[in-house]
């Protein structure tokens, strides 16, 4: 069986750093950006070097989700972790606006928390 082709329309929200990562849920995308971890806690302090010979340490912040209805629309935007979430969403909001793809009842949560998404992970 075929992988299905992930909608044009998500090519729009994305930007130099914000990624579209893959399918989180059923047409469920989840967008956001790979980085340089910043935070390397206790194996520093206690002088040891966990990630040695692995390559620079990356994480993946996650931005967003977008919920794909059965007709191929937007039936909800929602941001996640903060500011850049909330900005995120708030930018697609405005992109799909204008590529005619939001849903009649199509909600937009800029500040969602992680528990309210299912395909989060976290409960």
């Amino acid at each position: 069986m075929a992988a299905e082709a992930r909608p044009a329309f998500l090519d729009a929200l994305e930007t130099k750093d914000v990624k579209c990562q893959g399918t989180v849920g059923p047409n469920v995308y989840a967008f956001g950006d790979v980085r340089p971890m910043n935070r390397i806690r206790a194996y520093t302090s206690a002088g040891l070097s966990p990630f040695a010979g692995r390559g620079n340490p990356v994480e993946f912040l996650l931005l967003g989700h977008v919920h794909v209805d059965a007709a191929g629309k937007v039936e909800r935007v929602e941001g996640f972790n903060g500011a850049e979430g909330e900005r995120w969403a708030k930018e697609a909001k405005e992109r799909l606006a204008k590529t005619d793809v939001l849903a009649a009842n199509a909600s937009i949560t800029p500040m969602t928390p992680l528990k309210q998404c299912q395909f989060t992970g976290f409960r």
